[in-house]
């Protein structure tokens, strides 16, 4: 994390090799691991994934003006193109889908 930057402290970890510790490299006798989450815009370059192991990558951040719509108007709130997605992925969709519509 950067100078300055803040955040939340998430969990933190104490790991000592006089309490049995194998997962220190030599010579470190104490390590001690702090995780912390921050609320910001994405930027690209960040990574994401969903809740059925798919992930990837911000490739690219466009205008609004120059986003998808519908021909309604009506704006497209994120863009997926999804090569490998798994079936719950599609079911999910599909669902939600026909929810909305009432189908």
């Amino acid at each position: 994390m950067p100078h300055g930057a803040g955040g939340i402290v998430l969990d933190v970890k104490v790991f000592n090799r006089e309490e049995g510790d194998d997962t220190l490299s030599p010579g470190v006798n104490q390590l001690v691991r702090v995780y912390i989450v921050q609320k910001r815009k994405i930027h690209v370059g960040d990574k994401m994934c969903g809740r059925h192991g798919n992930k990837g990558v911000i490739s690219k951040i466009v205008p609004e003006e120059d986003m998808p719509y519908l021909p309604d108007g009506t704006p497209i709130d994120i863009h997926v193109k999804p090569i490998r997605c798994t079936i719950t992925y599609e079911y999910r969709t599909s669902i939600r889908v026909a929810l909305r519509y009432g189908c």
